[in-house]
């Protein structure tokens, strides 16, 4: 090797990164809770009920609202079954282990009605006076009622989410008097909702009544 070749100084590539240069560190991202996807869903069906009146002139803004609210609730309703075993909460104030009080009270509350949303400081006293004032069962086929904190009936106690079934299964339905006696919306397992005129709406209720909770209820066209 020649003197020249010894001397030539060793090439360096700038292309290349540096060896020496610390390593970004590798952030694990967390996967979405069940509660993450909750809030998300409320907040869809947020925006979908103020726009969905602007958007359709074939019902009104609170049957509109209404039926958002119903879906919100099938929701959690679903993930609550998901995470026990596929049984529905035996009342709607365990629905507390899925979205807070203050998400679910708005959620329980039909707009066409004067019912007001459940307070309290603590999970306990929510859960008290959501039902303290009473029950929609009590005014379930009747057109006048006393404001409560509880717009909805829930027939879903002691259900199974069960393949094959949960499209007509119902999971709550609203009393004749939440719109006047027009029509009432039902909340069915799969978690669609539908309008049922005042006549199908009182053979349904019926049905439910004596325990049938697979209504053979055709809707009027």
């Amino acid at each position: 090797m020649s003197d020249e070749q010894s001397d030539r100084s060793p090439m360096l590539d700038y292309a290349s990164p540096s060896l020496d240069r610390p390593a970004k560190p590798c952030v694990k991202q967390a996967r979405p809770t069940a509660l993450d996807l909750v809030v998300v869903v409320l907040l869809i069906g947020v925006l979908v009920g103020l726009l969905m009146p602007s958007m359709t002139s074939r019902r009104p803004a609170n049957s509109v609202r209404c039926m958002s609210n119903l879906r919100q609730l099938g929701v959690a309703l679903n993930i609550y079954a998901r995470e026990n075993r596929s049984s529905y909460p035996d009342s709607l104030e365990q629905l507390v282990s899925v979205l807070s009080p203050k998400a679910l009270s708005g959620v329980l509350i039909c707009p066409g009605t004067a019912d007001t949303r459940a307070a309290g400081a603590t999970t306990q006293q929510w859960q008290y006076d959501l039902t303290s004032p009473g029950l929609r069962e009590h005014y379930a086929s009747s057109t006048t009622r006393p404001v409560l904190h509880l717009s909805y009936v829930y027939v879903g106690s002691g259900l199974k989410m069960t393949p094959g079934t949960t499209s007509r299964k119902v999971l709550a339905y609203e009393p004749l008097s939440n719109h006047g006696g027009r029509f009432v919306h039902v909340l069915f397992a799969d978690g669609h909702v539908e309008q049922f005129k005042a006549v199908e709406a009182s053979k349904l209720i019926s049905e439910l009544d004596y325990g049938h909770n697979l209504p053979r209820v055709e809707k009027v066209k």
